[in-house]
């Protein structure tokens, strides 16, 4: 935790750089000095015990995701998503990677890629929430329209009062004009969550564009 004394975490490193060097292959232990380094803010030894580790270990998920993880922490998102591109083609079967690299790619608003490896996750995790709000996330800034309003879709089947679902399904129809569907998904919203200032302000956007200026003006007030 942040109230961890420096010389704590010092006294720490310096007990794990000594275990590695008795037994490079006490791969915990790399792991540990890892995270401690990151906790000192010492990206770059970070960096560096995390590929000594991958050297003897490059098959570990936590490896190259904790590697990927500090690299996009840093700024170095384009190294990130290499890592975990080269990890997840000897390893096509992690949902962690895969998640992480839809992250990255988010990080990089590159959506359709984000949206490609979230998919690749779901697939290994088909009933996780938190993936296919990502995934319908990514669809949506991407523009493809129709997935995002699919996966909404299967959200609220999971959850009759997921008001986002609601909110950005009723945001899609009044950027295609499809006025009534957009106030029956966004009052829908509104009913689930009444002080939300988002769901009211979307709802004055729908009245300006469906041409009812004065309840949109009131609302707006």
């Amino acid at each position: 935790s942040r109230g961890v004394p420096p010389e704590i975490v010092e006294k720490a490193i310096e007990e794990f750089e000594h275990i590695v060097r008795l037994d490079s292959n006490e791969r915990e232990a790399y792991l540990m000095l890892g995270r401690l380094y990151r906790f000192k803010n010492d990206s770059e030894r970070a960096t560096q015990v995390y590929e000594d580790f991958l050297k003897i270990a490059p098959g570990s998920e936590e490896g190259a995701i904790s590697l990927a993880e500090l690299q996009i922490s840093v700024g170095n998102v384009q190294e990130a998503i290499e890592i975990l591109k080269k990890f997840n083609e000897e390893q096509p079967h992690s949902q962690t990677a895969l998640t992480t690299l839809g992250d990255a790619y988010v990080r990089l608003e590159d959506f359709n890629s984000a949206a490609d490896a979230y998919s690749r996750a779901l697939l290994l995790d088909k009933n996780n929430i938190d993936l296919m709000r990502a995934l319908a996330q990514a669809f949506l800034l991407a523009e493809h329209f129709d997935e995002a309003i699919e996966i909404y879709q299967q959200l609220i089947a999971e959850d009759p009062e997921d008001a986002v679902a609601y909110l950005r399904i009723g945001q899609v129809y009044r950027d295609q004009m499809k006025y009534d569907e957009a106030r029956e998904h966004l009052e829908k919203s509104a009913q689930l969550l009444p002080e939300s200032t988002e769901i009211r302000f979307n709802l004055a956007l729908l009245n300006r564009d469906s041409g009812h200026l004065e309840e949109a003006l009131s609302q707006i007030q």
